[in-house]
């Protein structure tokens, strides 16, 4: 007589958090956070009903320390701000700097196939995220919208997504679907129209953000990889690439021309910030409304550099509490603000930084990324490469982490990288 089959399983309670988390990565604020408490509940509730002691030797991290660190000089700027409540708010959004490198650390991943699993999860919600925001606007459409509700900010509106990190998210997804989902195992033939779909299905998402950096940066690695992939006569980079360059500038032409053109010319008359208001150059509302993406990130960078030395605040910075009040004011100085440009960033994560926290905390989070960048070459991972020049390309033309979105998918996906390089090390 058989015996009956057992059907029980042990939950891998640890992969189940770190899957929560990065399939939250994708989706509103609120959901995301949501996922993150989870997750850590049930981390909390894992701890103490572990026998054995628990493993954390990822506090010594360097993954872990240094985020930790920034994350104190950030407190210490806030307390040194005039306005301390607005310096907390700041300290309250990077609290992710702290939550996610432990969330990674404690549930480290022990093989490359629990990787897989997390960003595969990470690529998927990715996708279902911008099909939602698809059709909601194709449904506003119908109502009565104008086209417009499929592009750029207003794509991202009903989940209250800024697109440039709907956009980081599908460029991860596409290059991940691209050259590592199933450990670029081979795939058969369903699973090569699943994915060639999906990975088209993210490249409209992409061009639909309409996020000129991201775009432009990504296309350009991307195409470099495919075009690598198709020296070596792989089937699936030459499908891709020869899909892009027949039915890419087609979709270009006719959808998102003008939103690119538009925000890529640069023909300003020379523009030189000073202290001496009576000489300040001010820019009439007929100047402001033809001022290009690309101009008006050459006047905050040219701005907020200028008066951060001019003021002798290069050491410290404003202070994350009160810099917005100084960015203001000069933006006032001439004739950006107010209404115009008012509470806007300097739209360079490192020039923000800069004038936020001063040298030193510049310092620190330059010291973070360089350790990263190491981290990648030394252990020849060309996804936590490509994810390092993304994000620090795009720090140029945006500030991404001055947003709940920006933080969580950089700290979350960069310590996913370096934790599991010293797991490997670890078991080796």
């Amino acid at each position: 007589m058989d015996k009956p089959k057992n059907w029980s399983f042990k939950i891998n309670w640890n992969l189940l958090v770190l899957c929560l988390t990065a399939g939250g990565i994708p989706f509103p604020i609120n959901i995301g956070n949501i996922a993150v408490i989870i997750g850590l509940l049930i981390l909390f509730y894992e701890f103490l009903s572990k026998k054995e002691k628990a493993d954390l030797s990822f506090l010594s991290s360097s993954a872990f320390i240094l985020p930790v660190l920034f994350f104190g000089y950030i407190i210490s700027s806030t307390l040194l701000s005039d306005d301390v409540n607005a310096g907390f708010k700041q300290v309250e959004k990077n609290l992710f700097l702290i939550l996610l490198p432990f969330v990674v650390g404690y549930t480290r991943p022990l093989n490359e196939k629990e990787k897989n699993i997390v960003l595969s999860v990470f690529s998927f919600s990715s996708i279902l995220s911008f099909l939602v925001l698809l059709v909601v606007g194709v449904m506003r459409i119908f109502a009565g919208a104008d086209t417009d509700v499929l592009f750029f900010h207003e794509l991202g509106s009903f989940f209250d997504l800024h697109p440039v990190y709907i956009a980081i998210n599908l460029g991860v997804t596409i290059y991940f679907l691209t050259f590592h989902f199933k450990g670029q195992g081979k795939v058969n033939l369903s699973e090569l129209v699943f994915l060639t779909l999906t990975i088209g299905i993210a490249l409209i998402g992409l061009l639909l953000c309409a996020s000129k950096a991201v775009l432009i940066i990504f296309m350009t690695i991307y195409f470099i990889k495919l075009v690598q992939g198709a020296l070596r006569k792989r089937i699936f980079p030459m499908l891709i690439l020869g899909i892009i360059l027949l039915c890419g500038p087609i979709f270009m032409n006719s959808l998102t021309s003008d939103r690119f053109s538009q925000g890529l010319t640069f023909d300003l008359e020379p523009f030189e910030p000073t202290n001496d208001i009576g000489l300040a150059k001010v820019f009439s509302n007929d100047e402001k409304e033809q001022v290009s993406d690309l101009e008006i990130r050459y006047l905050m960078f040219k701005i907020g550099l200028f008066h951060v030395i001019d003021d002798g605040r290069l050491l410290f910075g404003y202070g994350i509490g009160d810099v917005q009040k100084h960015i203001d004011l000069y933006y006032m100085q001439y004739g950006l603000a107010p209404n115009w440009f008012e509470g806007y960033n300097l739209h360079n994560q490192y020039l923000q930084y800069l004038v936020s926290y001063g040298i030193l905390g510049l310092l620190l989070f330059l010291i973070y990324l360089g350790y990263s960048v190491y981290c990648s070459i030394k252990n020849k991972s060309g996804f936590h490469l490509f994810f390092l020049i993304l994000i620090l390309s795009i720090f140029v033309f945006e500030c991404v982490l001055s947003r709940n979105k920006g933080i969580v998918v950089f700290i979350f996906m960069n310590t996913f990288f370096i934790m599991n390089y010293e797991n490997s090390h670890t078991r080796n």
